[in-house]
Formats: C-alpha cells, structure tokens, sequence
C-alpha cells in the first residue's frame, strides 16, 4: 500500500503541516483528493494505510493531532449503528476521507461509540448520524490511535 502513496506522500505531508500551524480544530479530505481516483474496492484498505502512515509521520514529528479515516455509509430509512465496513455498506458515491483534529472527537456530543465496530478493528470508532427526508446518513470515524491529555 505504501506504493500507491509514496507518488502523494509530499502533498499529504505538506497538508499535516499546514494544519499543524494553523488556527484549526480540524480539516479533513478525502482520499482521492490526494490519490486521485482509487478503486472502490480498494477503499477501505487505502484508507486505513493511509491514516496509518499518517500517524506514523504526527508521532515522528511529535505534532498533538489525532488522526480518524472517515467513511460515509449508504443511506437508510431506519436509524442503525455501523458494525462493519463491508463495501455493501459504504456510500459508493463518497469515498473514504481522513481527519486530522487537535482534540478527541469524544467531547463533541454528536458523535457516539460504535463499540461493535471499534471490537472488530481493535480501535475506538464512533459515528454520527443525522435524517434528512425520511432517510438516515451516517458516517462512521475510526481513531487511529487516541491520546491522552489532548
């Protein structure tokens, strides 16, 4: 995976360090913003490589910011709590995107634990979901790893 990135890896470089100074919670992108256009089947296990690598890089440099990957899931007509990232139950029109925040998304009110999920993948997830029309949009974040006192 690091392959498919090292051609983009300044450009990803380049944006945590902008937001590391600037006067910022957070900034997200999604992923083809860096990439270009990835194969919808690809787009979990890019992401997750990509927050990865990301992290590796804050702890390098000893920056105070988090890092989730972000995924939007297909819209339903009945509230549900995320337990799996299969691509049956991403949005196919959205592709995954990774955050960066200077605190943990925890104090904000609008985003819960998905403990399910956050079993499965040995990491904290959470999600947020809102309706609009009928229909439920929910987006599920996945911490690459937490911190502390941040």
């Amino acid at each position: 995976m690091r392959k498919k990135t090292n051609n983009f890896w300044p450009l990803i470089i380049e944006w945590i360090d902008d937001f590391q100074a600037a006067n910022k919670d957070y900034i997200d992108k999604h992923i083809t913003d860096f990439l270009g256009e990835i194969d919808r089947k690809e787009w979990v296990e890019i992401s997750l490589a990509l927050g990865a690598r990301c992290q590796e890089y804050i702890e390098k440099k000893g920056y105070q910011t988090l890092i989730y990957n972000g995924f939007a899931m297909k819209d339903r007509r009945k509230p549900f709590i995320p337990n799996s990232l299969s691509l049956k139950e991403l949005d196919k029109y959205t592709p995954p995107f990774i955050i960066l925040a200077k605190n943990t998304i925890e104090i904000q009110q609008a985003y819960l634990r998905a403990d399910e999920l956050g079993k499965k993948l040995q990491k904290r997830a959470y999600y947020w979901q809102y309706k609009d029309d009928n229909v439920y949009s929910t987006n599920v974040y996945i911490a690459q790893q937490e911190k502390e006192g941040i």
